[in-house]
């Protein structure tokens, strides 16, 4: 795809104040209580546990987390997050995790699943080229609050684009997107993926695709498992975004990565 034909794509799907979010599927699979190690895994069911979850996400993981907190979504566009955590509560899939012997809250994973809908888009693409035309459109935009969203609604099209074709190509009906929550340390944030995985993602039904996205900085090759195969990699280097003259992802150092569960 030439970036004339991309631009012409993104510029007919800018963000209107809502993320393409694609229709939940939250009969795909469910989650069951569960214990690993000292870790217990509870659905997230109770109106009490989703409003410990969601301001549990805000403080820690929508504060640490590299990509938006480079786009100031805290500070700027707290509806844009309260849309992201509505999705994973609509989708049914999220846990919190709590210690065995203290019962002491661990942390929270909100995740997506949604159908294998058709694709707008069924050729190839560089991410890098859809980033930096994502950024080029959302930096037309004067609200700083309204170009980060529109950039971080294009980063869900572009995750949704790359598996929706994996997930063709391997005859899945589902994908499933695992979305991290953490306490501030890098290290509790892969025990909980070594936990997750354990638990649920080798029982999951042979229909569903499970994805991921890494932009932890610092990664020059994959952070996942063997076992996740990698599906793009994007260089923050090559990432041209900028606002107010200043590139958004100049500090940030190696790549991001998109894999699914091979």
């Amino acid at each position: 795809m030439t970036l004339e034909h991309l631009r012409a794509h993104l510029r007919k799907n800018v963000n209107k104040g809502r993320l393409h979010l694609p229709k939940a599927a939250p009969n795909a699979f469910s989650f069951r209580q569960v214990q690993v190690g000292s870790v217990i895994l509870k659905p997230i069911v109770s109106d009490e546990q989703k409003s410990r979850a969601r301001d549990y996400m805000k403080k820690t993981f929508y504060t640490h987390a590299m990509i938006p907190k480079a786009l100031r979504l805290t500070q700027l566009n707290e509806n844009v997050i309260d849309q992201e955590i509505d999705f994973g509560f609509e989708a049914k899939m999220g846990l919190e995790f709590r210690h065995e012997g203290t019962n002491e809250f661990l942390g929270c994973n909100l995740n997506m699943v949604w159908h294998l809908e058709p694709n707008e888009l069924e050729c190839n693409i560089d991410p890098v080229d859809w980033f930096n035309v994502a950024g080029e459109i959302a930096n037309e935009e004067p609200d700083d609050a309204k170009a980060f969203a529109i950039f971080r609604d294009f980063q869900y099209q572009l995750m949704f684009h790359v598996f929706k074709q994996e997930a063709r190509k391997r005859g899945k009906k589902f994908m499933f997107y695992f979305a991290t929550i953490f306490k501030e340390n890098h290290e509790a944030t892969k025990g909980i993926l070594d936990i997750v995985g354990q638990a649920h993602f080798d029982q999951r039904p042979e229909d569903v695709l499970i994805t991921a996205l890494g932009t932890y900085p610092g990664y020059i090759t994959s952070p996942f498992p063997s076992t996740m195969t990698p599906l793009a990699e994007i260089p923050y280097a090559n990432l041209t975004f900028q606002r107010r003259g200043k590139r958004i992802f100049d500090r940030f150092k190696g790549n991001a990565y998109l894999v699914c569960k091979s």
